[in-house]
């Protein structure tokens, strides 16, 4: 090979464009389609693994495990299913691990709100970039991609969004202010955001502060009447959208503390026998909760994920034999049209071997490039998947 072959191979595909650009789209699919799908299922049966792995145990009202997994790891599924807290209660008494309440149900930005307590950051190993973590009622802390997504920084608002628009009656978006965001951690934990189990159950409307009043004039519209030093309120008196250092003392909840809701635990058992007791007591007939291992539903999914994927290679193997036929009648053809081409190399002295070098360097350089771009697809699909798996 020398660079006079490689002039005439560049002068042919650039003087036949249209069956070069065919060929060479035909042979990235070929090269990129089997590629992307390999490397992006291998991908993704690492992250849900990873994030299985790393929480051995939940505990959720029974029903689709499928729901209670994505749910709980992974902040997706919607449940309406709840639990009263007084069950973690009754786990952490027991001593057989660390437990971890979280309650969904609210967004903000379409972002899931998650609550739960301090606890859950020590087992997600999650670290503070800016601020700090939750300390009073109506705050929150930002997962990485909320913040830079929605430009917050730490001592903005946030409003979580409004459930029900068309329910004047129904509860009233929450004012947080944000107290600290996250270190990036490659996990959906960068896409929610987080605020204390208190916080939820006020958005959840279990709680609520009123306004103080006084018969001032800015508060006429608000008083019906002041007897005895004793001031009643009109009904345009709404509860507090914001919670502050002013109003923050006057919320309380509508029922005790151990009753109040959560949708699901997350459990890391301190030894196997811990493990093996906890799954006997809640997986019986007669227990409206049922405790999963989140690795077991996952690895469940992925078997039929790798059966569709089965069926793709398939499907691409005999997309690949289709267009390697069609490919092999281009050449065939192609060589045939060009004999006289051929036969002018020969007059002017070429041999044989010179014009078997053209055709083959042709190919090679329509593969070469197909996949490069095959490669190029590949990262790019790389990047696509991880975003994706690290909002689901």
């Amino acid at each position: 090979m020398n660079r006079h072959e490689l002039f005439f191979v560049w002068r042919y595909l650039d003087y036949n464009k249209g069956k070069s650009l065919v060929l060479w789209f035909s042979l990235t699919m070929i090269f990129a389609l089997p590629m992307c799908l390999g490397h992006l299922t291998r991908l993704f049966e690492h992250s849900v693994r990873a994030r299985a792995i790393d929480t051995p145990l939940v505990l959720g009202v029974k029903g689709n495990e499928y729901d209670l997994t994505l749910h709980a790891l992974y902040f997706q599924a919607d449940i309406q299913d709840t639990f009263p807290v007084q069950e973690w209660h009754a786990l952490m008494a027991k001593n057989r691990g660390a437990s971890v309440p979280v309650a969904l149900g609210f967004t903000a930005f379409s972002r899931p709100i998650v609550g739960t307590t301090l606890e859950y950051f020590e087992a997600r190993s999650m670290q503070i970039q800016e601020g700090n973590t939750f300390v009073q009622l109506g705050q929150c802390v930002l997962g990485s991609e909320v913040a830079e997504s929605l430009g917050l920084d730490p001592g903005m608002s946030l409003m979580s969004d409004a459930f029900n628009v068309f329910n004047l009656a129904g509860d009233y978006p929450l004012k947080m202010k944000v107290s600290g965001i996250f270190k990036p951690t490659g996990t959906p934990d960068d896409y929610a955001i987080f605020v204390d189990l208190k916080t939820h159950w006020i958005m959840d409307g279990l709680g609520h502060g009123h306004e103080s009043l006084s018969s001032s004039d800015d508060q006429a519209d608000k008083v019906l009447q002041t007897k005895n030093g004793v001031v009643m309120a009109s009904a345009s008196v709404l509860p507090y959208l914001e919670i502050n250092q002013e109003n923050q003392q006057t919320f309380h909840f509508h029922s005790a503390m151990d009753e109040l809701p959560v949708t699901a635990l997350l459990i890391w058992p301190s030894s196997v026998k811990s493990e093996t007791l906890l799954m006997g007591e809640f997986n019986h007939s007669s227990n409206r909760l049922q405790l999963i291992r989140p690795l077991e539903v996952v690895e469940s999914m992925m078997a039929w994920v790798i059966r569709i994927k089965q069926f793709m290679d398939l499907n691409y193997l005999l997309i690949g034999c289709t267009v390697f036929g069609m490919a092999s009648i281009i050449f065939f053809l192609s060589v045939r049209l060009r004999s006289d081409e051929f036969e002018t190399f020969h007059y002017l002295g070429c041999r044989r071997t010179f014009v078997s070098r053209l055709v083959i360097l042709e190919w090679g350089a329509l593969m070469f490039v197909a996949a490069c771009f095959a490669v190029v697809i590949t990262l790019f699909a790389d990047r696509w998947m991880r975003w994706m798996l690290s909002t689901v």
